[in-house]
Formats: structure tokens, C-alpha cells, sequence
């Protein structure tokens, strides 16, 4: 515990010096043992009768979860999330899905700053979250990820619970598709014939013929 209070001290101290368009950052280390969401209502969620403290579903929506840290975001609902302090933040965020993007490796080997890589980076390159981490290969990192969204997680157990919540296996035999019947006709539906050759269809038997029909 003192390793863990130390390093979250130390990350306080680093994340103030950078300021965010202009504007101070404060940060505080909180030595919190019980669990933060206690005290929280959440929209459809029946606290009496469940097990869990948050639901999945907000978890799915709100978080970003990683191998060493946890992203929360403010949604668009104003019945779920106050409205956000920042709005030029909330802005910047929002290229990335309201979350800050990943640990990124540069070409000289260097990690970037968070914040640089919103404002002056293709979007479309941004690496998926934990691609970089260095404690994680390419093979466990493929194993945590959802094989049907490609959505990462930090440990098997949450990518099996992301996969029977979000991607439910239909029971019983698959529902048969129905013939369709229509009118319209297609580009493709007719075909031209050549003139030359010209196939007649009487009373079951096929008829070649020279020259036009």
C-alpha cells in the first residue's frame, strides 16, 4: 500500500505541471479502501436486489478500462451525468470518444503527451488502449480482446462478461430465412442475348435457333 500511495503522489505531482489550455490542473492522491460508487443512484438499477455496485451497462458507457488505469466519462443524459465543467475540454475529448487516448510509443522510442497527440495527430492511427504497454505481448493482447467488437480489456474474466452481456448467444435452432418475392427488377435481373444465339423453351425442350427470335 505504500508503494501504491507513493506512485499515485508521484503522478499527482507530474500531472500538475502540465496545465490544460492554460488553466492549472489539480490533482489529489485519495487513500480510499471502500468502494467509491456506494453512495451512487444509477438510472434503472435496483441496488436492494443486485449483487453488483454498478451496473454493466454504465460501465460499458462511461469507463475505459485498462491495465493500470481507469478512464470515466460524463455522458450526453442529463438524467445520468451533471453537465460538464470544461467545455473546451469535453471538445477535445470527444475526437476520442470523450477519453483521454492511449499510452502511445513514438518512433524515437519516447512516450507523447496525451493532450499533443488530440491536438496534432491522425486520429485514424491512434493505437488501440494497452497496445503499448510494455508488460502485455502481442498474443495476450489479441486474447484480450473481444473477438466479436474488438473491444480490449484488461483480463479475461471482464472480456467473458463483455461478451455475455453485450453479445448474448441466441439459444435453439437459427429462425430459417423466408423466400423473399418481389416485383422490382434489378440491373442484373436481364441479361442481353446475343443475336446469334437464341434459346426457345417449348413444351420442356430447348430449342437452338440461328439468327434473331
Amino acid at each position: 500500500m505504500k508503494n501504491m500511495r507513493y506512485a499515485g503522489e508521484t503522478l499527482c505531482t507530474l500531472w500538475e505541471r502540465d496545465p490544460i489550455f492554460g488553466r492549472p490542473v489539480t490533482t489529489q492522491y485519495i487513500d480510499q479502501r471502500s468502494l467509491p460508487f456506494d453512495d451512487i443512484m444509477f438510472p434503472g438499477c435496483d441496488k436492494e436486489n443486485t449483487d453488483e455496485s454498478v451496473p454493466w451497462q454504465w460501465i460499458e458507457n462511461h469507463t475505459k478500462i485498462c491495465q493500470y488505469s481507469l478512464d470515466i466519462k460524463k455522458c450526453e443524459d442529463s438524467l445520468c451525468c451533471l453537465p460538464k465543467r470544461c467545455e473546451e475540454a469535453a471538445i477535445l475529448l470527444a475526437e476520442n470518444n470523450g477519453f483521454l487516448p492511449p499510452v502511445t510509443k513514438g518512433k524515437d522510442g519516447h512516450y507523447l503527451n496525451p493532450l499533443h497527440i488530440l491536438e496534432y495527430f491522425n486520429k485514424l492511427k491512434i493505437p488501440g488502449y494497452d497496445t503499448h504497454c510494455p508488460s502485455i505481448s502481442s498474443d495476450t493482447y489479441n486474447r484480450l480482446c473481444c473477438p466479436i467488437c474488438n473491444a480490449y480489456f484488461p483480463t479475461l474474466s471482464i472480456v467473458s462478461l463483455h461478451k455475455k452481456i453485450q453479445h448474448p448467444k441466441r439459444r435453439g435452432r437459427p429462425a430459417k430465412q423466408k423466400k423473399s418475392f418481389t416485383n422490382s427488377i434489378d440491373d442484373f435481373s436481364v441479361m442481353p442475348v446475343p443475336a446469334e444465339q437464341v434459346f426457345v423453351v417449348i413444351h420442356d425442350r430447348e430449342i437452338q435457333s440461328e439468327g434473331e427470335y
